[in-house]
């Protein structure tokens, strides 16, 4: 697989070096193809425990990434995937600003707003993870996401009201996950008969 891989960077090197027309409209596709396949060899690298190779992977995809936003700003997938590369990197604020970019050129992004959502809800700021929850949650029409995925993004929302003690809607929200995604991965099962249970509790004390 490694192989293949670097068959395929190979391809997209030669594409990066051409001065055709054909070639400048593909070279941000060549970079961001890079990019993803550096990320993965960090993610490989990782695993392995080896944090030196895998910072310089993430490095390398970062770099790639932003070379497809040189030459092409609207690129919302590079910056999505610049975001989450940078976090591996501990560039957490850098990450939430490129995917603010992904969501300008993109409001209906369902990755970037998601990747908002959590970045805001892990800093408190509650107002704005649930504002980016909703708007990943109204969806991507260009690109419509498996039920697992828009599951997640009720779930994040339902972790929200509940440390807001919203209790109502952290369980409409858990609900709605559990009704996408019914499979054991999914948590918001638990949490929904944990909320549901509070909520009983709560109205009887409070009648």
């Amino acid at each position: 697989r490694e192989g293949q891989s670097d068959d395929a960077v190979a391809r997209w090197q030669k594409v990066v070096e051409l001065d055709t027309a054909d070639a400048q409209r593909l070279k941000p596709s060549a970079h961001y193809n890079i990019g993803r396949v550096e990320y993965d060899r960090g993610v490989a690298h990782d695993e392995k425990r080896d944090r030196k190779a895998a910072e310089a992977a993430f490095q390398r995809s970062i770099d790639r990434y932003r070379q497809a936003l040189a030459i092409a700003p609207d690129h919302y997938k590079a910056c999505i995937n610049l975001g989450l590369a940078l976090i591996e990197l501990d560039g957490d604020e850098e990450a939430a600003k490129v995917w603010m970019d992904a969501v300008r050129h993109r409001p209906e992004c369902f990755h970037g707003n998601y990747n908002l959502a959590l970045h805001h809800a892990q800093a408190g700021r509650y107002k704005d993870a649930i504002q980016f929850c909703k708007q990943a949650i109204a969806g991507d029409e260009g690109e419509v996401q498996p039920a697992d995925v828009r599951a997640a993004a009720y779930y994040c929302l339902g972790e929200i009201y509940f440390d807001l003690g919203n209790l109502e809607k952290s369980a409409e929200s858990f609900e709605e996950s559990v009704e996408l995604d019914d499979s054991s991965a999914n948590m918001a099962r638990q949490r929904l008969r944990a909320v549901t249970r509070l909520r009983a509790r709560q109205l009887r004390q409070n009648p």
